[in-house]
């Protein structure tokens, strides 16, 4: 999904940045968001099996967070990213020199290893207890974005409390 919605972007940047984008490994949880064209397959870092779809997807729930965090260790392990001048990676060390996300994969994100900056698009925290456990305030650069009016604002303010 965000593959599709940051597509003139990425296109415009294309040769001079790499992308990188990372389906969650399990089906979403109950039928797709209304406005959500038919066919389109929905996926989800974690959720409630069987759950409704605009409930499934909260922070409360941690069904496949564990299937969700091998595969971003092996995307870190052996990721490519991009660092605008040719190499590999960044200078942080990790594969990838930032992250961008939406919702639950603005949370898994926060996880990707060595990245120096983030964006967040509407970020939820992840499950409770799952998340950086540091207990320190994440210093790297990062852009939180979400709309103030919307139903779960509270959560995307959370997930900006760790920086």
């Amino acid at each position: 999904m965000l593959a599709l919605s940051l597509g003139p972007l990425t296109r415009s940047l294309a040769g001079t940045y790499d992308f990188t984008f990372v389906d969650a490994p399990t089906a979403a949880s109950g039928p797709a968001e209304p406005g959500v064209p038919e066919g389109l397959l929905g996926y989800e870092w974690w959720g409630d099996p069987g759950g409704a779809y605009d409930t499934a997807w909260r922070p409360a729930y941690e069904h496949g967070f564990d299937v969700a965090m091998a595969r971003l260790a092996a995307l870190a392990a052996g990721g490519r990213g991009g660092s605008g001048e040719g190499g590999e990676g960044g200078e942080g060390g990790g594969a990838f020199d930032g992250v961008i996300g939406f919702s639950q994969g603005a949370a898994m994100a926060l996880l990707v290893p060595g990245a120096r900056w983030a964006v967040l698009l509407s970020a939820i925290p992840p499950p409770r207890g799952r998340g950086p456990s540091t207990g320190r305030r994440d210093a790297r650069p990062s852009l939180h974005v979400y709309d103030a009016a919307e139903p779960h604002a509270h959560l995307c303010r959370r997930g900006g409390g760790a920086f």
